[in-house]
């Protein structure tokens, strides 16, 4: 048989340049039964229980899941408040692709009925939106998505792309704000399509 300390499976990597030991999760677990081992053999000596912090209930996961949640919170990754229930986690995803859908699908069919309802308008307004959501992606969105986080950036990623849709309605309905609703909305939405997919 292989000797336990030889794992393999010495560290894990979680992200580059992160390590996180299994060699300290072990110790921990064997000094905790070495610690119930001599409080056991106390115990039949009829000598006094020293409780000296640890409880029987240790588990090198629940240790594994601490050491991962502090690593993960110290390098932003993640944050972790309080755990997450499943259903709560299945609820989320089902809003935000219900709402992802209905967004992307209102901004997608404007693009599509852009030439056809604007004309040469139409073809110079999707070019803005391609050259903003480039910019956006290039140049800011990295910034944005880093100091709001993913979900805000999202959010207001989405939000832009409202502004948008909205733009484009007023381009086709209001003939005297036609080329500068249908510009401005589509340089507007660029920028929100460079927040949006790079927090998604």
């Amino acid at each position: 048989m292989e000797d336990e300390d030889s794992s393999p499976l010495e560290t894990t990597k979680l992200v580059p340049e992160i390590e996180c030991s299994t060699t300290n999760i072990r110790d921990k677990n064997q000094q905790h039964q070495e610690d119930k081992d001599s409080n056991d053999n106390d115990n039949a000596n009829g000598d006094s229980y020293v409780d000296n912090g640890n409880d029987d209930n240790f588990d090198a996961d629940d240790e594994r899941d601490n050491i991962l949640s502090d690593i993960l919170n110290e390098t932003g990754i993640i944050s972790v408040a309080s755990p997450i229930k499943p259903r709560s986690i299945s609820r989320n995803f089902i809003f935000l692709s219900i709402l992802f859908s209905a967004n992307h699908g209102a901004v997608v069919s404007c693009l599509s009925l852009a030439t056809a309802k604007l004309g040469d308008l139409g073809t110079y307004s999707s070019s803005m939106l391609y050259l903003s959501y480039t910019l956006s992606a290039l140049f800011g969105a990295t910034y944005v998505v880093k100091n709001m986080g993913a979900k805000r950036a999202i959010i207001v990623g989405m939000g832009i792309y409202c502004v948008y849709v909205a733009c484009f309605v007023v381009a086709t309905i209001v003939p005297d704000w036609k080329q500068t609703a249908a510009l401005i909305g589509a340089f507007t939405g660029g920028i929100g399509g460079g927040f949006l997919w790079t927090a998604q």
